[in-house]
């Protein structure tokens, strides 16, 4: 008789200790879906702050080339005679501080560092997101086998409390037909 009451009880823990790890389990799902959000939200306003610049920085190198460009052949102001030009435009067509590639040069390289950061977020969003997904592939799956277990242990349980309460009736009956 003392099988089936220690058997219940443990159950009885078992179903409980189940039901803990389930809301543990839709806990850690709902923290990790608002940590991916977060992320991902973040994600998408650097993709999108990255191709701004980019295109920004490629208007402003495209301004500047036209600039210089013209710059280059520029003259300074003509007034009557020919006068030897200023320093600036003498060995040369003025190009913008060329000796270390210039604002142009410099611009040109934000603009690639740009486009790195929005590459690298590209695949850094990819990555995070199948991470993501196997994480919640893996809770979905444990929490079906605790829901499963629960299920199982529940219909266990009420077997053996039934056996019990059979029992416990014949232990009854036996006793008032002795008693008789």
């Amino acid at each position: 008789m003392a099988l089936p009451i220690c058997s219940i009880a443990e159950l009885t823990l078992q179903l409980k200790d189940h039901a803990q790890q389930i809301t543990e389990t839709d806990k850690q799902i709902a923290t990790m879906t608002a940590i991916r959000q977060k992320e991902k939200t973040q994600n998408e306003q650097t993709l999108r702050d990255a191709r701004e610049a980019q295109t920004a920085l490629g208007q402003a190198v495209t301004v500047l080339k036209e600039f210089y460009a013209r710059a280059a052949e520029a003259t300074s102001l003509v007034q009557g005679k020919k006068q030897e030009p200023p320093p600036v435009f003498q060995g040369g067509p003025y190009n913008g501080l060329s000796e270390s590639g210039g604002v142009v040069a410099m611009l040109e390289v934000i603009q690639s560092d740009y486009a790195r950061l929005e590459s690298t977020t590209s695949a850094n969003e990819v990555t995070s997101q199948q991470d993501y997904d196997k994480q919640m592939t893996d809770y979905a799956v444990l929490k079906a086998q605790l829901q499963k277990d629960v299920e199982h242990k529940t219909r266990l349980k009420q077997s053996k409390e039934q056996s019990l309460v059979d029992r416990t009736n014949d232990l009854t009956s036996a006793q008032k037909e002795l008693d008789a």
